[in-house]
Order: structure tokens, then sequence, then C-alpha cells
């Protein structure tokens, strides 16, 4: 799609995007063996339970940030966030605080096949609970859930 309709990004994401075409099969193969072990030991942790997890490694940097902020944080977040999708695991991520450095969520893992469950008692327990995360003013409802699984497929109810 990239190649087909030369969408122009900023900097970083066309440097992310230029270093994703170089990765060969070959490559995606020799991590496999990463991914496997990365995927059963978060369904050992899963039994049975969720894992509650920062959904990034900070507030959300000003737009006008220098690019190696920008980087750190990505690079952070990534380390904090690469177990579900390694592990194909399903994430719900949803407001916990807003602080006056921008809001910060949570993320839910859940083990592999629980994403329905796992999303509808998350949503459920964000309207019950009028989380004020979502809304600047601090109102009460409408708090924001993203929900997707890790490795990017959206979620439906």
């Amino acid at each position: 799609w990239i190649t087909e309709h030369a969408p122009r990004f900023g900097p970083g994401v066309a440097a992310r995007f230029g270093w994703a075409a170089t990765v060969t099969d070959r490559d995606v193969a020799e991590t496999e063996p990463i991914r496997q072990a990365a995927r059963a030991r978060l369904e050992q942790v899963l039994a049975g339970s969720v894992l509650v997890l920062p959904a990034a490694s900070g507030p959300p940097p000003l737009p006008d940030a220098p690019a190696k902020e920008k980087d750190q944080l990505r690079e952070r977040t990534l380390a904090l966030t690469c177990a579900a999708g390694l592990a194909g695991a399903p994430v719900i991520s949803m407001p916990a605080v807003r602080t006056a450095d921008g809001p910060l969520n949570l993320a839910i893992i859940g083990a592999r096949g629980t994403d329905e469950a796992r999303v509808r008692r998350a949503a459920g327990r964000v309207q019950r609970t009028g989380s004020r995360a979502g809304r600047p003013d601090g109102a009460h409802g409408g708090a924001d859930v993203g929900l997707g699984r890790a490795d990017g497929h959206p979620l439906h109810r």
C-alpha cells in the first residue's frame, strides 16, 4: 500500500517504514523462536488472570518535542508493551488519570482467545466508574476505551 500510494510521512515514521521494508522472510524466521518463547511465557503468566501495565512509558510528547525525545518515549513504550504483540494477546487500553502533562492510560492484557470477554468486562467497568481521565474538563462519563488486539486487529462487539 505504501509503495503504491506513496503517502507523505514525517521523518520518523518514514524511517521506520523504510526499515520495515528491509525485513526479509529469513529475518522473520530467525526471530520466530523469540516470539514463541514470549508467547509461551505470557500464556503461563496470564493463566486465569490479566496483566495490568501502563499503556505507555509516560504522557504523550508535545507536538513540537525534539525527535530524539519522541524516539526515546517510543522505544521505552515498545519495551513495555511488546510482549503482548509478540504473544498475539488481546490488549485493552483505557484512561487511568489525567496529569498536568497529559493523560495516562492502563493496558489490560488478557490471554489469547479471551478478546470479547475481556473487552466487555473492561468497558463495563469504565462505564460504571465514570472515569474522568478521558475528558479534559474532568467531567464524568464518556471515557475513551481503545479496543484492539496487540496485532492491530480491531475488536467488534
